[in-house]
């Protein structure tokens, strides 16, 4: 009995717990769009260097698979030097993607931003510092 994982979940679950992956998974996600059913690992490499991706090199994408996010599609080839996946739900990957990528848009817009005006450095307060504490701390 399979098992199947909602794309959208295992790409949060992913951001959350790996998110140097996610780089692969827009990669496996493009190339899941023009290649059909059954896709190359290599042919993920390649999508990430096109894609001028900041890590373009994995050893294999067993990670992904562990997530459910792809699933290998029969045995490898090239005496085991080539292994063909599947996205089972590239629907649900590109939601998790774009939800991901809304969250960072917002927190970015949520950051808050500080311009100071004027003069600033210890000479402000160190000059008063001592009368500054005394009449907090009168035992000083």
């Amino acid at each position: 009995m399979a098992v199947l994982i909602d794309g959208h979940d295992a790409v949060l679950r992913l951001a959350t717990e790996d998110p140097q992956w996610l780089p692969a998974v827009r990669a496996a996600l493009a190339v899941a769009g023009w290649s059909g059913d059954d896709f190359a690992g290599a042919w993920i490499l390649t999508e990430l260097q096109r894609m001028h991706a900041s890590r373009t090199w994995y050893p294999n994408f067993r990670r992904l698979v562990t997530f459910g996010i792809l699933e290998k599609a029969g045995d490898s080839t090239r005496g085991g030097q080539r292994a063909y996946y599947r996205m089972p739900d590239a629907a649900g990957v590109r939601r998790g993607l774009e939800e991901i990528e809304r969250r960072r848009a917002l927190a970015s817009k949520e950051r808050l931003s500080f311009t100071a005006v004027g003069r600033s450095g210890r000479s402000d307060l160190s000059a008063d510092a001592d009368r500054v504490l005394r009449s907090d701390f009168p035992d000083r």
